[in-house]
């Protein structure tokens, strides 16, 4: 299991005072009172906390590095994973019934495109594990979970009334 300094080493750092200290010197806080500014540096480095400022704001005095916990004390590590209907507005029926969707990872493809890669998967993973390859299905895992978690997203919102009555509309202008 990785830990947090395995974690850091991955691009995300712990910034040095001066780096703190040069981010402050080009945000620009004339008009920023000292709570905001601070709210500001800690948002874009995202590791640090409790940072001092002097009384006007100009000069970093001191800020603590956070102390993640271990990766083994979490559960699940769920990456940022956005799955959206791409074209909201739909001209014909079969674009509403299946719509381009906007997914990480895969980018933009048809709903059926989608319910046809998971099928696909699917039974790849069935060909692995008769064959006994199971690195395979491991390191493939977290894709296949992506698209899962996409179908359902879309899925759920194509059952929305917004979307079924986009739906009705087309059929009645029989487009």
């Amino acid at each position: 299991m990785k830990d947090t300094k395995e974690f850091f080493q991955l691009g995300v750092t712990k910034p040095s005072k001066f780096d703190v200290q040069n981010y402050l010197n080009d945000l620009g806080t004339r008009l920023m009172q000292i709570p905001d500014i601070i709210k500001t540096i800690e948002k874009h480095f995202k590791n640090i906390k409790n940072l001092k400022l002097d009384r006007l704001g100009r000069k970093v005095l001191s800020f603590e590095g956070f102390e993640m916990k271990k990766f083994k004390e979490y559960v699940k590590i769920s990456e940022a994973r956005d799955a959206y209907i791409w074209d909201t507005k739909p001209k014909t029926l079969a674009d509403a019934e299946d719509p381009e969707i906007m997914t990480n990872g895969f980018g933009r493809l048809g709903f059926s495109q989608l319910k046809d890669k998971l099928v696909k998967a699917s039974k790849q993973f069935a060909d692995w594990a008769k064959d006994g390859n199971y690195d395979s299905i491991d390191s493939y895992m977290s894709s296949y979970h992506n698209m899962l978690e996409t179908l359902q997203v879309i899925e759920k919102e194509m059952k929305k009334p917004a979307w079924k009555k986009k739906i009705t509309m087309l059929k009645r202008a029989r487009k």
